[in-house]
């Protein structure tokens, strides 16, 4: 059996890309958002010559299928409940009114591998979520500014 790294690297603000449709409920008061940080294994079998997946969906066949997945360990949890929660999130540097570059320079600090696009869709959630309020352009770009407490 080989085995290698995936070369997918995740993080928590990655996260928001599958909220994006919950942010109206991530506030109320009986909500609890729970994100888990694991390690998965993805389970092969080796096959004589090249196949295509069951369901057709792979363009060039390869000589293995996929057979499931095994949880190897969880690392971490965080846990969100009301808006408290959400705003740890938040860099600390920021001034009063920052710009989306700004927002995505102080999450490197705490999240090194973070891609601005993950970055993009963590501040338009919290924007739909009240806890961020986008205010005037500053050029061709907008100004944002924590919401009110």
């Amino acid at each position: 059996m080989q085995r290698r790294k995936s070369p997918t690297k995740k993080c928590l603000p990655s996260t928001f890309r599958e909220l994006t449709g919950l942010c109206g409920i991530l506030l109320d008061g009986g909500f609890t958002l729970e994100v888990l940080e694991t390690s998965i294994t993805e389970e092969r079998k080796e096959t004589e010559s090249a196949v295509q997946s069951k369901n057709g969906r792979r363009r060039f066949r390869k000589n293995w299928l996929k057979t499931g997945k095994r949880l190897e360990e969880i690392r971490g949890t965080h846990t969100f409940n009301g808006k408290e929660s959400y705003l740890k999130l938040i860099p600390k540097n920021l001034g009063e009114t920052f710009l989306f570059r700004d927002f995505h320079t102080g999450l490197k600090e705490t999240y090194p591998g973070v891609k601005a696009e993950d970055a993009r869709i963590m501040l338009w959630c919290l924007c739909r979520m009240g806890i961020v309020v986008q205010g005037e352009k500053k050029g061709r770009f907008n100004s944002y500014s924590l919401g009110k407490r």
